[in-house]
């Protein structure tokens, strides 16, 4: 079983909220009721001294909003922005009441999620949803059933809540399903990056590319981070040792060259997505509502619309899933080669070459589509099926010519057998094997089956942050 992660608004790390995405539990963190309790009292005493000033797109449209029709969202997507809502609820910027947050805690921790649906969502609709369903008003999914929101909470036993005019507007302004998305592809990307490393190494076997530019001091000497982790794991992957000795051969040949860039540029994309998981662990952890109490001071300012830097950051994930994808695409290409020089071609079986550059081009006309952080996860999935196909096709060359792998490789290659058991002779014009190999890429059962650690977005140490708020204390 999944343990709690200890929700604490402002300091989550990226690797917990990768846990609620992928399902875990949520505790809301108690430390944070003192800011909770000292902005709810600011903006007690600013009306007391003022009126406050009217919210702009105030609730009134709410309900008409929530009338959305299409599919929903992803349900772990959903878990992860309502958890982005209460822990930028939980650091007292808002003037919520400690009872409020509470309630919006206790509706997560019952495993109750708003029903958003799919087409046409933005931050204001996501949140309006949420506002219906913690009210009772609107719609609530639990598990995979869909029922008013009155009776799931009674069933939960939660009361509606009862908010204020400042808690209505706290509720329905921020950048969360933004933010969420763009955390969505981030894990996802991580997935198939992990895939990636592993599909490299079993299609770098087939074809017998070199180890030598895996050389470990070749990449160290670049100095950078990614490219160094991707040799080291290609290595490893390749059951070569770390020291490593040179091979016989010309160093500057051709395949020497794809197999150094193969690690430089994974090692770019492991990079690019490091760059997004910092940027998007501040986000997560930021204040996005649109009018901020700051008690401190006393006084009600305006919240930054804004959120750039969130869109710039899914703008890393689709460059790196997209350069992936291209790869992944060359591999397949090179290994298409090796099975039509063995048997001589075979025209009734459909081109990988072909399905693989399709896949991709869908690829690049999604990331050129705009900055919008809810193109990376169908990025994602694309990218999975290019990966299905170079397993099928390095699983095909390396049974053809009864290839030795290295160990960490062969509950891999099992893998994908038992998706296409007849792997030389699949035709990727069938959805069947290709489908459940792309599906194994995308939960990283194939990466997990190799039985290494990978680096990745999320693996690395979170940077130190510092809370906001000053009263809340930790023993």
């Amino acid at each position: 079983m999944t343990a709690d992660v200890e929700l604490r608004p402002g300091l989550t790390p990226l690797i917990q909220w990768r846990a609620i995405y992928r399902g875990a539990p949520v505790a809301f963190d108690p430390y944070a009721r003192p800011d909770v309790e000292a902005g709810c009292a600011a903006l007690t005493e600013i009306l007391a001294r003022q009126e406050l000033p009217p919210a702009e797109n105030g609730p009134s449209s709410i309900a008409e909003l929530v009338e959305a029709g299409g599919g929903r969202l992803p349900s772990a997507l959903v878990r992860l922005f309502v958890a982005l809502k209460l822990a930028s609820l939980g650091q007292g910027l808002s003037g919520l009441r400690w009872e409020t947050l509470r309630g919006l805690a206790d509706f997560l921790a019952a495993g109750l999620l708003p029903a958003i649906p799919a087409e046409g969502v933005s931050d204001r609709l996501a949140l309006s949803c949420l506002f219906a369903a913690l009210t009772g008003t609107g719609e609530i999914v639990e598990g995979e059933k869909r029922c008013p929101a009155a009776k799931a909470l009674k069933e939960a036993e939660l009361s509606p809540l009862q908010l204020d005019p400042a808690e209505k507007y706290a509720l329905i302004s921020g950048a969360q399903i933004s933010t969420a998305a763009a955390l969505a592809g981030l894990f996802e990307a991580e997935r198939v990056f992990h895939s990636a490393l592993v599909a490299a190494a079993l299609s770098a076997t087939a074809i017998d590319r070199p180890r030598t530019p895996l050389h470990r001091t070749v990449h160290r000497l670049q100095r950078q981070p990614g490219q160094i982790e991707v040799a080291a794991s290609l290595r490893a992957l390749r059951g070569f040792a770390e020291a490593g000795g040179a091979e016989a051969g010309d160093e500057n040949g051709a395949e020497e060259k794809a197999s150094r860039g193969e690690a430089l540029r994974m090692g770019a994309c492991l990079d690019l997505l490091c760059q997004a998981g910092a940027t998007l662990e501040r986000a997560a952890n930021a204040v996005t509502e649109d009018r901020l109490v700051l008690w401190q001071s006393a006084e009600i300012v305006a919240g930054i619309e804004d959120h750039s830097s969130v869109a710039r950051a899914a703008d890393l994930v689709a460059l790196a899933l997209t350069t992936i994808g291209d790869l992944s695409k060359a591999r397949i290409a090179a290994l298409a080669a090796t099975a039509e020089a063995d048997v001589g071609g075979d025209t009734d079986r459909t081109s990988p070459a072909a399905r693989a550059a399709g896949f991709a081009t869908r690829m690049r006309e999604h990331a050129d589509a705009g900055s919008d952080a809810r193109r990376l996860p169908p990025m994602a999935g694309m990218a999975a099926l290019l990966l299905a196909i170079e397993f099928l096709e390095a699983t095909r060359v390396c049974d053809t010519q009864s290839k030795r792998t290295a160990c960490r490789l062969d509950e891999v290659l099992r893998l994908v057998r038992e998706a296409a058991p007849r792997a030389a002779e699949a035709d990727l014009s069938a959805a069947g094997g290709l489908a459940i190999i792309a599906e194994r890429v995308g939960s990283g059962a194939l990466a997990a089956a190799a039985d290494i650690e990978l680096p990745g977005a999320v693996a690395r140490p979170p940077e130190r942050m510092a809370a906001l708020g000053g009263r809340r204390k930790r023993k």
